[in-house]
C-alpha cells in the first residue's frame, strides 16, 4: 500500500512504483520494508505514510532502485 492510499490521497501509477518498491525490497531479503502488522494495522499504516522503509538487508545492487521507487509517489 502506497502513503498515497493510508492518506486517502488520489492515486496514480507513481502508487504502483512504490508498491514495486516494497515487493522488490521483499523479495530481496525475505523481510517486510514497513516491518508487520503485528503491532497493530493502524501501527503499520503510519509507519508506511510517515516513515522511512527498513532497506538495510536489501541487497546493494538494488537498493537504488526500492529507493527510487519509494520516492516515485512524491515526484
Amino acid at each position: 500500500m502506497a502513503p498515497e492510499q493510508v492518506r486517502g490521497d488520489r492515486i496514480t501509477p507513481a502508487c504502483d512504483v512504490f508498491c514495486l518498491g516494497s515487493v522488490l525490497a521483499y523479495a530481496a531479503t525475505g523481510v517486510l520494508p514497513f516491518g508487520t502488522a503485528n503491532s497493530g494495522v493502524h501501527a503499520l499504516m503510519f509507519r508506511i505514510a510517515q516513515e522511512e522503509p527498513d532497506l538495510e538487508r536489501v541487497p546493494e545492487g538494488l537498493v537504488d532502485l526500492v529507493r527510487d521507487c519509494r520516492d516515485a509517489p512524491s515526484r
